[in-house]
C-alpha cells in the first residue's frame, strides 16, 4: 500500500500496530535488513556526438531573411 502517512504504535505489552486512516494495516517485521544483489558495475559509456554530414538537409535550413553562409564565409575572408 503506498500512503504518505501513517501511524506506527509501539505498546507496553511489545505489540506493534500500523494505522492509515483509521485502518489496521497487516505488515510483517524484518529482523535484518536482506543483502542487495550484487549487480555489475555499472560502466558509464559516453555516446558518441551525432555530427550531421556538411550535405545534411538540416545545415541548408534557412530561415527566410538570414545570411548565406556562403555570403558570410566571403565577408569574413575579406576582412582579413
Amino acid at each position: 500500500m503506498a500512503a504518505k502517512e501513517v501511524t506506527v504504535e509501539e505498546r507496553i505489552n511489545g505489540s506493534m500496530f500500523i494505522t492509515y486512516k483509521d485502518t489496521i494495516l497487516r505488515f510483517k517485521e524484518i529482523a535484518i535488513r536482506p543483502k542487495k544483489e550484487q549487480d555489475k558495475p555499472d560502466i558509464h559509456v559516453p555516446k558518441k556526438v551525432y555530427i550531421p554530414a556538411r550535405d545534411h538537409p538540416w545545415r541548408k535550413f534557412r530561415l527566410p531573411g538570414s545570411i548565406n553562409l556562403k555570403e558570410k564565409e566571403e565577408v569574413f575572408a575579406g576582412a582579413l
